[in-house]
């Protein structure tokens, strides 16, 4: 253990957890868990569930019923009301949008927009609205309303081919017999080299999930980590204009949370509109530049 800070079952707390690192099993106080420094938790790829300040972020230019006032110091900065109309400017931008589930509306924005090139987080309760966001934006959602995205208004069947979700369910997403296969379909679906990636690209990709090892085995034989990055993986193949990210950092551990985030930057850098749903602090202060928080409507 770093420091000689941790010791086995010996500890006198009642409150144990059993803690699987590397192939060896440890059973550690909640005391013990907690007294790890940074540096020890980075050795051990450990993620700080310690109490941390939230990140602050500018709120994202949005209003509507679904839309949470920010709370100044609470995760989020004031952000101005007035959206204005700018033809030149690129991003995604909606215009009454509403969505209604079994007679109930579950999302109304009445206007917001989401520049290109950067990361927006969409934060919220359970319920708020999240994923049906994502869906309606993805084009798998049927919605009131309007988008346009770099100030031409997009279809649902456009948008189904401009943009990618990383959905919860990424079994879901998962279609070839390899999950080398997997990245190349990736880019093909885009267009990017017409799916001609060289062996070395395909094997660069993987290496930054941690997946090269197990290029040639079929996507349903890996874990749910493995597939998750998996689906991450191939958001650096495809080249679409929108990017969603539906809770990307759920269940892994600090090293690989360190990639995703990376994936979620690059797509952005890449010049694509990017939501990132999260519950997460941690890709929060590792990659979102603005922040939308929802609520239910009926609120």
């Amino acid at each position: 253990m770093p420091g000689g800070a941790f010791t086995p079952a010996t500890a006198r707390s009642p409150a144990l957890r059993r803690v699987h690192l590397g192939g060896s099993a440890f059973t550690w106080s909640t005391e013990q868990i907690l007294a790890l420094s940074d540096a020890d938790l980075a050795a051990y790829g450990l993620r700080d569930v310690r109490a941390c300040t939230p990140p602050v972020l500018p709120a994202a230019t949005a209003h509507g019923a679904s839309v949470a006032a920010p709370v100044a110091g609470v995760g989020t900065l004031p952000a101005s009301r007035a959206l204005g109309h700018d033809e030149t400017a690129k991003g995604l931008r909606l215009t009454d949008v509403r969505c209604v589930l079994q007679g109930r509306t579950v999302l109304s924005i009445d206007e917001a927009f989401f520049p290109a090139g950067q990361v927006t987080a969409v934060c919220g309760p359970n319920g708020a609205g999240k994923t049906t966001l994502a869906r309606a934006v993805a084009g798998l959602q049927r919605h009131c309303g309007s988008m346009e995205l770099d100030g031409v208004r997009v279809e649902r069947r456009e948008r189904l081919r401009h943009t990618m979700i990383v959905m919860q369910d990424v079994q879901r997403q998962l279609f070839t017999d390899s999950v080398r296969a997997e990245i190349r379909l990736s880019a093909s679906r885009s267009g990017a080299g017409g799916g001609k990636l060289s062996d070395a690209e395909v094997d660069q990709v993987l290496s930054e999930f941690d997946l090269l090892s197990c290029a040639e085995q079929h996507p349903l034989a890996l874990s749910g980590g493995q597939q998750q990055r998996l689906v991450i993986a191939t958001t650096r193949c495809s080249h679409v204009r929108v990017v969603i990210y539906d809770e990307p950092s759920s269940g892994v551990d600090r090293r690989h949370l360190e990639s995703i985030a990376r994936a979620v930057r690059d797509s952005a850098r890449a010049g694509a509109v990017v939501l990132l749903i999260t519950h997460d602090e941690d890709p929060l202060r590792a990659a979102a530049q603005t922040r939308l928080d929802l609520r239910p409507p009926s609120e």
